[in-house]
């Protein structure tokens, strides 16, 4: 018995604490290049450049680096990167014989080239993606460019500007279920373990170990007197089956309460002590 229940509830507690980890709290900001060079260094990230009103594609890998009194941005290796030209009043799109489109020409007259076949305009969209070829020497960033990061922060990371993440689980079903658990698990268990019955070992199992030894128990059968006995003969297995289904139930309620409160959600405590919690299938920030 010693050896079983603690065995048991140690199991349970490491399935609790170990068991359905947070997803990565994914936070999306506006950074200058050097703020940004260290997140990308340090997380999993996506980055774009923001140039006026030009948005350039970096990819997941891309990365900052400083270049003399400056920084350049270098695509994701393997990768060109790409950049959406959002189109202004008076902006007409130059397309080709075969409809791609291959530039665009200013109000003022100014024209953009694009090599065929690099850039497109989807429909009802005033946003051009260009696709450009790798470059691996990168791009140098002009003084007021800014970098957009969507990072992915583990519990326990600070997010730049807003705050850390925390794990987190949802504590009154746990704790409810842990406790509903013990208390009809534990009698069922001592059972199993003293029970002369080779059946009522089946008891140990948790969650199931009632349900089969309820269906396999033998049939009560009174025995034959002569005089009528003043007691029931199967009142103790009846109270025993009643016992059993009991249990069944409440640690089946455990189980499922259990359950419920395993999956870790992502908990981002500002700086300011407010909390901002997301679910346990992802997370986002805006800042």
């Amino acid at each position: 018995m010693r050896r079983i229940l603690p065995g048991a509830l140690g199991v349970l507690l490491l399935v609790v604490t170990s068991g359905c980890a947070a997803p990565p709290y994914e936070a999306r900001g506006m950074y200058s290049p050097a703020e940004a060079s260290q997140i990308l260094r340090e997380h999993p990230s996506h980055a774009w450049i923001v140039s006026g009103n030009e948005r350039r594609e970096l990819g997941v890998g891309g990365r900052i680096e400083a270049d003399g009194a400056g920084f350049r941005a270098v695509p994701a290796k393997g990768r060109g990167g790409s950049h959406v030209r959002k189109l202004e009043d008076g902006d007409a799109v130059i397309v080709d014989e075969a409809g791609h489109v291959i530039g665009i020409r200013a109000r003022s007259g100014a024209e953009t080239a694009f090599a065929p076949g690099s850039a497109s305009l989807p429909p009802n969209s005033d946003e051009v993606l260009v696709q450009e070829t790798a470059d691996v020497e990168g791009t140098r960033l002009a003084a007021g460019d800014k970098i957009e990061v969507l990072a992915s922060y583990a519990p326990g990371d600070k997010v730049p500007g807003l705050g850390h993440v925390e794990e987190s689980r949802k504590l009154i079903p746990l704790v409810a279920g842990s406790l509903l658990f013990a208390i009809t698990y534990g009698p069922v268990a001592y059972v199993g373990f003293a029970s002369s019955l080779k059946i009522d070992r089946t008891l140990l199992v948790p969650g199931l170990g009632p349900w089969i030894d309820l269906l396999a128990r033998p049939k009560c059968t009174p025995p034959d007197t002569p005089v009528a006995l003043p007691v029931d003969a199967c009142t103790g297995e009846t109270a025993a089956k009643v016992g059993l289904v009991t249990s069944g139930l409440g640690q089946a309620v455990g189980i499922v309460l259990i359950v419920l409160g395993l999956p870790a959600e992502a908990v981002l405590v500002k700086d300011n002590a407010a909390t901002l919690r997301v679910g346990p299938f992802g997370a986002r920030g805006e800042f």
